[in-house]
């Protein structure tokens, strides 16, 4: 966010002409809330809305590497001799995740409300490291 565009109370948007921000809008949006796309945006990740997505799209990515994870080791069993967990691996799973994470979000592997809280959770306890 740039040091000219400090964002203030929503109630300067009630003056005419003006955006959110207290500085004009940009021509390509005369009516617009922001004076630019980067305090737009800059908005937007700090709203509760964007923390909400980010949490979904972790647990898919936690929800898929965890099912990656069990493919591979799908053969695999604990020996109490050794203590080692050892067996064949799945030669069938490809050694790189997809990327495709749509069947996650809107597929047979959705993302479950636990998923997502669990992914707060993490977020959470990240941020305040």
């Amino acid at each position: 966010m740039s040091t000219q565009c400090a964002p203030l109370c929503h109630s300067t948007s009630t003056l005419i002409g003006t955006s959110l921000c207290g500085r004009r809008p940009s021509p390509a949006r005369p009516n617009g809330k922001f004076c630019s796309d980067a305090h737009r945006q800059a908005a937007y990740r700090s709203s509760p809305a964007a923390k909400a997505q980010l949490d979904l799209r972790s647990a898919a990515r936690f929800k898929r590497r965890r099912r990656h994870q069990a493919m591979k080791a799908a053969y695999k069993t604990f020996v109490p001799q050794t203590g080692l967990y050892s067996g064949p691996d799945n030669g069938l799973v490809p050694r790189t995740l997809p990327e495709d994470l749509t069947p996650y979000l809107s597929g047979d592997l959705r993302v479950t409300a636990e998923d997502i809280q669990a992914a707060t959770r993490r977020r959470l306890e990240r941020e305040n490291k």
